[in-house]
């Protein structure tokens, strides 16, 4: 499957700030169904996207970002920025089309390795569908979704904090291939259906070695633990229900 067209021009940003590795993370949302202009859906995410809770995946959305408006598009960016940390680089985009919503993250540092929970994509791309599902939820939804994870060095799935609920964790979970594109139809967002996606996600990391007699290649969702997770994410957007 062929990568996204990237907003984040890597090469530029890698000459920037001077570091030899980088990972990417980026996603892409698609609506069908419902005709929505750029002002449209940024009014819609505004609705809900109105606290730190609400925002917890999604912190690009906060005013100070926002970058262009225009009828045809709305943008938030943080531009390449050095972290608290010395040799610690981040940059943030979150564009809004008619009908399309992208989003792109990349980190810059000076040693391979990347711990990453998913929370800048999955969680972030979760919040957009959840806030859209409470405003239209009575209409047959259709949600074309893109996820995109690189890297030049080694991104590991770290679990601390994250939107996922994993089973035990008793290996190293890096992503393979380093160039790691999925996409899927999302429809009526139930439990299963997100679940069932953010399995298919975590699927590009795997173990390649085993810990004490312990082989599992692949992360394995709790299920029990993901609905409790995906509940607290919908009820800090929409507390009145959905």
């Amino acid at each position: 499957m062929q990568s996204q067209e990237k907003i984040i021009d890597l090469d530029v940003s890698m000459s920037k700030c001077g570091m030899k590795y980088y990972r990417h993370g980026s996603f892409t949302i698609d609506l069908h169904g419902i005709n929505c202009s750029a002002p449209s859906i940024y009014q819609i995410l505004c609705k809900k996207l109105n606290t730190d809770a609400a925002l917890q995946f999604l912190p690009i959305f906060y005013v100070n970002h926002l970058d262009v408006t225009s009828g045809s598009m709305v943008s938030f960016n943080q531009p390449l920025y050095q972290n608290v940390a010395i040799n610690n680089w981040k940059e943030c985009i979150l564009k809004i089309e008619a009908n399309r919503v992208s989003f792109a993250y990349a980190r810059y540092i000076d040693t391979p390795d990347f711990p990453t929970s998913l929370n800048e994509e999955v969680g972030g791309l979760l919040t957009i569908l959840y806030v859209i599902q409470g405003l239209f939820g009575h209409t047959q939804l259709h949600f074309t979704v893109t996820i995109n994870l690189e890297t030049n060095g080694e991104l590991y799935f770290a679990p601390q904090g994250s939107i996922y609920a994993v089973d035990h964790i008793l290996s190293t979970y890096t992503l393979n291939p380093k160039n790691f594109t999925y996409s899927n139809e999302l429809y009526n967002l139930a439990d299963s259906e997100i679940i069932s996606f953010m399995q298919d996600v975590i699927n590009g990391f795997s173990s390649e070695k085993p810990i004490f007699g312990h082989h599992q290649p692949f992360l394995t969702i709790d299920v029990e633990g993901q609905i409790k997770n995906l509940n607290f994410l919908k009820e800090a957007i929409n507390p009145s229900g959905f």
